[in-house]
């Protein structure tokens, strides 16, 4: 987005996607380690992961800035090298497409639009019934909301 620089607690909706959409997380341990560097790249750049989904080809993220300094940008990058490092078949194959998208969220209304459509994204790509929780779906906001826990993932950003 023009003109904003990406940095501090706001919300994001993004959407990575493998190099040629390969089904590079359509095995357990590919996803599992993109669920722990996800985690691993969140606590270091200071970001919450709210919501997750990996399906073979692509991840769906709802992250947050947890500080004024959190950067969205290098949330992303560092996840990338740490999959793409993990990942990495061979020395030249990239495991990410360059570009991502993302949507900077404003409200708690638009949070909990995204938390659904990340829940349902796998029964909707055929990977679940509509009524199963997909295996690599989760997050705190997901998680809150299953144990029937309240969640306020929206902070006003200052």
């Amino acid at each position: 987005m023009p003109g904003f620089d990406y940095r501090g607690q706001y919300a994001y909706h993004l959407t990575l996607v493998s190099e040629s959409r390969s089904h590079r997380f359509e095995v357990a341990a590919a996803a599992q380690a993109c669920v722990d560097l996800l985690h691993r790249a969140a606590a270091h750049c200071r970001s919450a992961v709210l919501a997750y989904s990996v399906m073979p080809d692509h991840v769906h993220l709802l992250v947050q800035g947890e500080a004024e300094d959190s950067d969205l940008r290098s949330f992303v990058k560092l996840f990338k090298q740490l999959t793409g490092y993990h990942l990495k078949t061979t020395p030249r194959a990239p495991v990410w497409q360059r570009s991502y998208h993302d949507r900077v969220l404003w409200d708690e209304a638009e949070i909990n639009e995204v938390v659904a459509y990340i829940v349902r994204n796998a029964a909707t790509e055929g990977l679940t019934a509509a009524y199963e929780r997909h295996r690599w779906t989760g997050g705190v906001y997901v998680e809150a909301v299953l144990s029937g826990s309240t969640f306020v993932a929206f902070k006003t950003p200052t």
